[in-house]
């Protein structure tokens, strides 16, 4: 999929586990190729509650570029910080390998490559049991994330879990 910014998105409905976190403590991963064709902040995974408020939504995945730093992945942008966690920078115009996934257990887990690079520990769950859309690209801007700005490249490969992938699952996934 290739995305060139504002408006330009791809949603997916009818998830039951994403939106806040996860839903009755059930685990899922999201994994994928991203090539960046800009390096400045920006969302390329969005979930929002069934009813695409922008009050429910949470920013997932993201690059953030405070200053000189261009390029650093994010996980869970929120209102009062860039993110839960922060990862490797990426590198704009090729191909990388992204892998978040997510338990109670663990919490958010983020990979690069293949390669574990941190994880935020036991983190509870959030919202209520509802369907939710899964957005890739950029959609809206969210009342409760510090980066809204829309991504600019092209992603391939993605992938949805209902569990939470393993290291070995990841390095698969990241080395065909």
């Amino acid at each position: 999929m290739r995305f060139i910014g504002l408006w330009s998105n791809f949603q997916v409905y009818g998830l039951y586990q994403v939106p806040y976190g996860v839903i009755n403590n059930k685990p899922f991963s999201v994994s994928m190729w991203i090539n960046p064709t800009a390096t400045t902040s920006c969302t390329f995974v969005q979930t929002f509650a069934a009813n695409l408020n922008p009050a429910s939504c949470v920013n997932l995945l993201g690059i953030y570029s405070p200053g000189a730093s261009l390029g650093q992945l994010f996980v869970l942008s929120i209102s009062n910080g860039p993110s839960v966690l922060n990862g490797p920078t990426v590198t704009q115009n090729a191909w990388s390998h992204v892998s978040v996934t997510y338990s109670t257990q663990n919490g958010y887990t983020l990979y690069y490559n293949g390669i574990y690079i941190s994880a935020t520990g036991n983190m509870g769950s959030a919202m209520s049991a509802t369907f939710a859309y899964l957005l890739i690209g950029y959609s809206t801007t969210c009342n409760s994330a510090s980066i809204n700005i829309p991504y600019q490249g092209s992603i391939d490969e993605l992938y949805v879990h209902s569990r939470e992938l393993t290291q070995s699952d990841v390095t698969s996934l990241a080395n065909p």
